[in-house]
């Protein structure tokens, strides 16, 4: 089993106190990958996340990296030429609506979003968290 993991996951991790809307949010996220842990499940870490929690700035680069490292189920998988022909056919299957969804967020939002599923997708994860 894989799932991916984005920045709004991944926050939890390093901020316990970061904002959020469900009650105990942080203890949450943290059963969730002990149990996927168990499950010997391996939670993708897309480099798109990845930027978005180093930009964060709490924390240096490396303490980030090392932090990740100490779960053995999470694996940093980068953009590649198969994220990128997956991206596209995701892109071009959905012409007609990209330009109503550039309406609801920014444009370099929803790409750099788009470019999370299309790792998780071709990693197969059979969810993105």
């Amino acid at each position: 089993m894989k799932v991916a993991f984005d920045n709004s996951f991944l926050v939890f991790l390093f901020n316990r106190r970061a904002g959020a809307s469900i009650a105990r949010v942080a203890d949450r996220v943290d059963g969730l990958i002990d149990s996927l842990s168990n499950k010997k499940a391996k939670i993708i870490i897309p480099t798109p996340a990845l930027t978005e929690l180093l930009m964060a700035g709490k924390f240096t680069v490396q303490v980030y990296i090392e932090k990740l490292k100490m779960f053995g189920a999470f694996q940093i998988r980068a953009y590649d030429e198969r994220a990128a022909i997956e991206l596209a056919a995701q892109y071009l299957a959905t012409k007609k609506t990209n330009k109503e969804r550039a309406k609801q967020a920014p444009w370099n939002k929803i790409k750099f979003d788009r470019q999370i599923v299309a790792i998780a997708k071709t990693q197969g994860a059979s969810a993105v968290y």
